[in-house]
């Protein structure tokens, strides 16, 4: 009889105390604030071993015309991360001194109501000239009646007597337009003051997952001088300290600059500018892999290595990208850098579109990220390298592969 007393006493008192925590759980529920799709974003962005903030890996899609938009085929696509966008300096500081942040604003916000990132690609000149070779593929236009425009630098640059120009000549490809000279220190002057207002205003911002640094090639992040356009103003290079005597074959100048050259002292400059001012935010680079000791490409290389930037190169161009793997893992395992491929246009591995098309566009993600693979040791898992895959909204058509790419990233 007292025993069943006692478990009557044992019963009541244990659904009183669960009665208690079930009112205490419910107490602190109702008192929770509603998570954000922002706040969500940033409770799983962690800084990297680079140090910088950013989710450290992703697919990114580019709109039509590297606009920044966000395309509707992103909005709900669980496997793409965010969009990167083309910037320039003259959309940027229509005027000295005035910011044109709210373009920047309108499309961070437009992609936090989707929980995406943005990423953007930074120019400071425009009007590019098409190499010989890219021209014989069909790329670009070249002729006395073309005349190409430098959109992406600052028309009140040229209102500064100091600031040195090289360009506005007519050439057999077209007429060129003015285009800053790299290590002009006028020109490099304002550059900081605008990369300074820039990390001012956005450096650690937790929406922007890395900017890819410029200042230093024309419509491109390639580091390709004045690319096609070079060979036509050697002389006017000269004019401001370029020493020209080093180069027998002018049309072959942007693959064989010097790691002393002026050009490449201005890129290393360039690059300490951003580091100087964006502590926070991951900034990336497209570099040009070599060996040669010596060369400008190893020199600019080597200081990216230093830096731990993320490399971020572009398709796989050639059948024999050895070199490329061999530096992809150096980067990656011995510098601490992130790699990936800023933008995947083409793979050298399938001669054609139609072959591309038949194999099917999972063999192609697969053969990316297998680009940085050991050629010696098939154990070696390549997969565990790539952070970021830059591509078309055209790639989306295929979820199947997105899926598996997104699968096979690595922090």
């Amino acid at each position: 009889m007292r025993l069943s007393k006692i478990k009557v006493i044992c019963m009541f008192a244990g659904t009183l105390l669960a009665c208690g925590e079930t009112a205490v759980i419910a107490q602190q529920t109702a008192s929770r604030k509603p998570v954000s799709a922002k706040a969500a974003t940033e409770k799983t962005t962690n800084p990297m071993s680079d140090g910088r903030t950013g989710l450290g890996k992703g697919i990114f899609v580019t709109a039509r015309g590297n606009k920044m938009v966000v395309p509707d085929e992103i909005k709900n696509n669980p496997y793409i991360s965010g969009v990167q966008a083309g910037i320039s300096w003259a959309e940027l500081e229509p005027a000295k001194g005035e910011y044109a942040w709210h373009e920047i604003e309108s499309f961070l916000a437009e992609l936090d109501k989707y929980a995406k990132k943005g990423a953007f690609k930074f120019v400071s000149a425009g009007g590019k000239v098409m190499s010989d070779s890219q021209l014989a593929r069909g790329r670009g236009r070249s002729g006395s009646d073309v005349v190409y425009e430098n959109t992406a630098t600052p028309k009140w640059l040229w209102d500064d007597p100091n600031v040195k120009s090289v360009g506005n000549i007519l050439t057999p490809k077209g007429r060129l337009p003015y285009y800053p000279v790299y290590w002009d220190p006028a020109y490099q002057k304002h550059l900081e003051e605008f990369i300074a207002a820039f990390a001012k205003r956005f450096d650690g911002d937790t929406r922007i997952e890395y900017i890819r640094m410029g200042g230093w090639q024309i419509g491109t992040n390639e580091p390709s001088f004045y690319g096609g356009a070079s060979e036509f103003i050697v002389e006017q290079l000269a004019k401001h300290g370029m020493d020209i005597e080093r180069f027998q074959d002018k049309s072959k100048i942007t693959r064989s600059l010097p790691g002393d050259s002026l050009y490449a002292e201005a890129v290393r400059d360039m690059i300490d500018i951003w580091y100087k001012h964006f502590k926070k935010t991951r900034l990336g680079a497209t570099i040009h892999f070599s060996k040669e000791e010596g060369s400008f490409e190893e020199a600019m290389m080597r200081h990216c290595f230093n830096k731990k930037t993320t490399i971020l190169n572009t398709g796989l161009n050639e059948k024999d990208k050895r070199l490329a793997r061999e530096e992809f893992r150096e980067a990656h395992d011995r510098y601490g850098c992130k790699v990936g491929w800023g933008g995947v246009t083409h793979i050298g591995q399938f001669s054609n579109r139609e072959e591309l098309d038949r194999k099917g566009r999972t063999v192609r993600f697969e053969a990316i990220l297998q680009g940085i693979g050991d050629d010696d040791d098939p154990n070696y898992a390549p997969a565990s390298k790539v952070s970021y895959l830059v591509f078309g909204t055209d790639f989306l058509e295929d979820e199947k592969a997105v899926k598996w790419a997104s699968g096979h990233l690595s922090q």
